[in-house]
């Protein structure tokens, strides 16, 4: 569910220097943009940012369902944003994601209630090429008759899902309850009915009449010239003359009176609530204070309702609060998920904690952890280009600002607790709430790939108790990301103790000898950081990703949590009762079991065909004498990788890992050897059924595949680039000329052991056998066929920009070289990376597709809407 929307989407990075606070680590965000308005309307903004060669192009439209007049609730320009991909009248279909990837970059849109988006990223040398593209897109689209067809018939499947969805089915209504009078009542993707009553001639007239230079705002962030760039879009936009402004629609709400109550029964597991209640816009000078008090009831573990609600009272499984703040009336709203026993009970406790912020002024620490985590969210989401672009382009579009991130902040640093108290009084008003919910059925009532950058600079250090350290310095930002990795994860489990690995995860941060769940989340938290644990299928670990300036504070509990968790006994009874209703929720996803069945028929015999968070059984059996074995067995300093990357000194960093480790050492003089029994080798097709109540149908082929030390993954990854998203070989064959599934493609698995590549479509059961048959005719095609040089090189482009564009997040690099270094690859392995994905040619794709891809060893899956053949159950006579 969204949290605290309004700020994560309206913060424009890069734009001003913050003003008004302790300032190290605003004194570091010096970059700038510079507006533009053409003679034609059309706004530029231009960031220069010349850190590594990558380009964000994006093109806001000013229009969204809510400007949609005549044909509200028709989903135009959901639909409208669909067939901007399908051609232009000097592209033909398919040609654009093609070309997109010979640029080496990927292309996007969305659409919501008041702006449609399309963003273009890609290495900057491609920049003219992508300005060029992008304004064809935006200008000059064919809607040809049978691709209008085709992605209706895509929507119509989308709009299947989202029922499928219970988060978006809840959050979709409550808007239908909120809005009487508004736009904002009609989904942005249409009813289906109002969509099937379009035709391509009215859809292309919208097009052009609302698609002019004047309702348009173009956003580039990257490694340009800002006059080359204005200069080429003068160019390209010198014969496009402005068309009638979108005027934005403005429909005073009337407020609610009394309370609105919705119930809905689906194929879910717990019950799903939603309390709502209208808010301020984005406009509206409240917005900072609703933002502050969304934020004090519901963002992460110190909140209010996550400490009371779920963690003292133990009422619900999960639980938010968020302000979400369009163009026009917003709405405030708390989510959970519960027990349907404990519905009321949880309402009423949610309730008492909003009164009690109308009694009684909000703690100072509250408003100081609000205002941390708000610098830190606007530092953090500064590293893309991608990101700031959208900030840019939000602030323009929503508010006519680009710069209006420096009032945003400004705003929020000004919170005192009277305001929050205000905001709480005037809009949460108990007597006009809305309650929206879903029950279970049957009841009452979600720069080049070489980094060597000149200022950064890596290290690697190992000590004597075996512990591996790798310190990579990057001043461009005041952010650090530390990373403590360990051999284990779910290839350490045994049957027995299913899902050991996820529990463990889940109770790291549980508390230590010395502090508490709170008062570990409290120190990272209020300095605007974040702390996390995962379990993984090769690993588990501790990540960190905190301001520079409160490191050593933040790294004292790091330390802590690895050296001292202490899994306490009332906290492993929560956690347990979490997972095992999250084993009841994955019971009644699509993905989720399909998922499952496929992972329990590929690798029998192996962890990897668990389930990741065990079975009921093991899950009951699991105890506190368990969990800590499993920690200590492999929570040792000879089996951790610790990468420490960003804006620190190296000999700082050392001193503080020795003085934090240095009386540890492993308990035996035993090394972890964790060698599990390989999969048996599949001999025949295994086919494998589960029924839900669902509207879709998910269809799974799998194929045994490699590990991490094979080279095939290149190979793997590169054809997994052609068959896959736009432009890819089943997206257009199996979607696009088919129109057999909303959602089609392809993915591999590597880990330590062998991993599988799989091909999966969302579709209806009645078109199974059909997109069942087409994968087949695609396997067959790359089997005795050559991939064409173009394709295959697209596919490399596309590989090695995407690649590239990753290594823009201090965290992203510093997990993978702490993974790649734990697995004996090096923690300079990506470094190598684009070499060998250009090395992969069209003789290994095709030797690999016929290795890999037996016909006649395969499992297959359907799971979901199973139609007239419907069963549950293994089918392996095959």
């Amino acid at each position: 569910m969204v949290k605290r929307l309004c700020m994560v989407i309206m913060l424009g990075f890069g734009v001003v220097m913050l003003h008004g606070s302790s300032g190290y680590a605003e004194d570091k965000i010096l970059a700038s943009y510079e507006r533009y308005e053409l003679d034609n309307g059309l706004v530029v903004i231009i960031e220069e940012d010349h850190r590594l060669p990558v380009l964000s192009i994006q093109t806001w439209h000013r229009g969204g369902s809510a400007q949609e007049q005549e044909y509200i609730g028709t989903g135009i320009s959901h639909l409208v944003e669909h067939m901007l991909f399908k051609g232009t009248h000097s592209r033909d279909v398919g040609s654009i994601g093609k070309e997109v990837k010979a640029l080496g970059g990927s292309i996007g849109g969305y659409t919501t209630l008041d702006r449609t988006v399309y963003t273009l990223e890609l290495p900057s040398a491609s920049a003219m090429k992508g300005l060029e593209l992008m304004t064809d897109v935006i200008l000059n689209s064919s809607f040809h008759a049978e691709e209008f067809e085709k992605e209706r018939e895509v929507i119509y499947k989308e709009i299947k899902l989202t029922m499928d969805s219970p988060g978006k089915f809840l959050f979709r209504k409550l808007f239908e309850v909120t809005f009487t009078d508004h736009p904002y009542r009609f989904p942005v993707i249409g009813f289906r009915d109002r969509l099937a009553s379009l035709d391509v001639e009215g859809v292309y007239e919208f097009y052009k009449k609302t698609y002019v230079p004047n309702n348009l705002v173009m956003v580039i962030v990257g490694d340009v010239d800002p006059i080359e760039v204005l200069e080429k879009i003068r160019d390209l936009y010198k014969d496009t003359p402005r068309g009638e402004p979108l005027i934005p629609t403005h429909v005073p709400e009337r407020p609610l009176l009394g309370q609105k109550e919705e119930r809905f029964e689906k194929d879910v597991a717990k019950v799903r609530v939603l309390l709502g209640w209208m808010g301020p816009s984005i406009r509206h000078k409240d917005l900072f204070r609703v933002d502050t008090l969304a934020s004090i009831l519901g963002d992460g573990k110190t909140s209010r309702l996550y400490r009371v609600v779920k963690e003292e009272k133990q009422l619900v499984y999960a639980i938010d609060a968020f302000s979400y703040t369009p163009r026009e009336q917003g709405v405030f709203g708390v989510s959970f998920t519960v027990e349907p026993q404990k519905v009321e009970e949880a309402k009423a406790a949610i309730l008492d904690e909003i009164k009690k912020i109308k009694r009684e002024l909000v703690k100072t620490e509250e408003l100081d952890r609000v205002k941390a985590q708000t610098i830190s969210s606007y530092i953090f989401h500064m590293e893309s280009v991608g990101g700031r672009a959208g900030y840019l382009g939000m602030n323009e579009v929503m508010v006519g600002d680009p710069g209006f991130s420096k009032t945003y902040l400004k705003g929020m640093r000004l919170v005192q607790a009277e305001d929050v108290q205000e905001a709480a009084r005037k809009y949460l008003e108990l007597e006009n709430m809305i309650d929206v919910r879903i029950y279970p059925k049957g009841m009452e009532e979600e720069k080049r790939n070489n980094l060597e950058a000149s200022e950064w600079s890596t290290h690697v250090e190992k000590f004597d108790n075996g512990l591996t350290l790798v310190i990579q310095v990057d001043r461009a930002l005041p952010i650090v990301s530390v990373n403590a990795v360990f051999l284990g994860g779910q290839r350490a489990e045994t049957v027995e103790k299913m899902g050991i690995s996820n529990f463990m995860a889940s109770m790291l941060l549980k508390g230590t000898k010395k502090h508490d769940q709170f008062e570990i989340a409290e120190v990272i938290e209020n300095r605007g950081g974040s702390l996390s644990a995962y379990g993984g299928n090769n690993s588990f670990g501790l990540r960190m990703k905190v301001i520079s300036e409160y490191l050593e504070e933040s790294f004292d509990v790091f330390a802590d949590v690895l050296l001292n968790a202490d899994f306490p006994e009332p906290e492993i009874e929560k956690t347990r009762l979490v997972i095992l209703a999250s084993l009841e929720e994955q019971e009644k996803d699509i993905y989720s079991m399909g998922s499952i069945l496929l992972n329990q028929n590929l690798y029998k015999g192996h962890p990897y065909g668990f389930r990741d968070s065990g079975s009921k059984e093991s899950v009951l059996g699991i105890r506190r004498g368990d969990l800590r074995d499993f920690y200590r067995r492999l929570t040792r300093p000879d089996n951790m990788v610790l990468t420490v990357y960003g804006d620190v000194e190296k000999e700082e960093i050392v001193n503080l890992v020795k003085n934090s480790f240095k009386n540890w050492r492993a308990q035996d003089n035993n090394s972890i050897d964790i060698k599990p029994e390989l999969p048996k080798t599949l001999d025949k097709v295994l086919k494998e059924t589960y029924s839900l109540d669902k509207e879709q149908t998910l269809l799974l082929i799998g194929f045994p595949g490699v590990d991490i030390y094979s080279e095939d993954k290149f190979v793997f990854e590169v054809t997994n680039e052609i068959l896959t998203g736009q432009g890819g070989r089943l997206f257009e064959r199996i979607r696009g000329e088919a129109s057999l599934a909303y959602s089609v493609g392809s993915f591999y698995q590597i880990g330590l052991d062998p991993g599988s590549f799989v091909f999966y479509v969302f579709t209806v059961s009645s078109q199974v056998d059909q997109a069942r048959e087409k994968i087949f005719e695609e396997i067959a095609l790359m089997q005795n066929e050559l991939i064409g040089e173009e394709e295959l090189s697209m596919a490399k482009n596309k590989l090695v920009g995407q690649n590239l564009r990753g290594k823009q997040s201090l965290g992203s690099r510093a997990f993978d070289a702490a993974l790649n270094e734990l697995y004996g690859l090096g923690y300079d392995y990506d470094l190598g990376y684009e070499e060998r994905i250009r090395n992969v040619t069209a003789g290994d794709i095709q030797k690999a597709a016929k290795k890999y891809w037996i016909q006649d060893r395969y499992v297959n899956i359907v799971a979901g809407n199973l139609g007239d053949n419907e069963r549950t159950g293994n089918d392996d006579d095959e």
